[in-house]
């Protein structure tokens, strides 16, 4: 199978794939706006991304059908017609990582993290995505050209010194995020909250218990 038709199929399959990804998106949505008890500070963020992900998807339906259609495209077009791929884009990835903290926080200092309040502790998870913003989308702006790309997406959609930065920032917070997971897992051990003791669940009677 050439190249080409191999990043035809992935595009097809993108189409495909996307279906399962907007229902699981819509249905986390719905439950955290339905369910009040899911509207704590993980489960809100976990629907920030699962919003910016809705949106996600629409682009890449639109990136799919360029690359499938063969439209000619420039990376000045690109970046003007998927700008707003390339700011949720940025969200989705530091909200990722804000999940990651999260998790760490819950752990390590439980609570202190139960004081944050839910709100105040989401405003702050979202400034260092707009601060990603704000420093990728005017440079990109500045500097795009007309150079002809091969299907339009966020790496292509940047000139070439800031696509390579972007990736630099795309791949650290990946790795950031691993790191933080990786020493969530190390401190519940620490914290001896796996055990091999039989657990009592809460509102158990006395009677039953023992």
């Amino acid at each position: 199978m050439s190249t080409s038709t191999s990043a035809r199929f992935a595009s097809y399959a993108e189409l495909f794939i996307g279906v399962f990804g907007l229902f699981g998106n819509v249905n986390m949505l719905i439950a955290v706006a339905r369910k009040k008890k899911l509207r704590s500070k993980c489960y809100l963020l976990m629907a920030l991304i699962a919003f910016y992900d809705t949106i996600a998807i629409g682009f890449e339906y639109f990136q799919a059908l360029v690359f499938i259609l063969e439209v000619p495209i420039t990376t000045r077009q690109c970046f003007q017609t998927i700008f707003m791929f390339v700011f949720t884009l940025n969200m989705q990835i530091f909200t990722v990582l804000s999940v990651a903290f999260d998790r760490l926080l819950a752990v390590t200092f439980p609570t202190r993290y139960r004081m944050i309040a839910d709100k105040t502790w989401i405003l702050v998870t979202l400034a260092p995505g707009l601060v990603a913003n704000a420093i990728f989308l005017p440079w990109a702006y500045i500097t795009t050209n007309d150079f002809p790309v091969n299907g339009c997406n966020p790496p292509s959609s940047l000139p070439d010194d800031v696509a390579f930065w972007w990736s630099k920032m795309a791949v650290a917070t990946n790795i950031a995020v691993v790191v933080i997971y990786i020493v969530v897992i190390q401190a519940i051990r620490i914290r001896g909250i796996w055990t091999t003791e039989p657990t009592v669940r809460l509102g158990t009677p006395l009677k039953e218990r023992n």
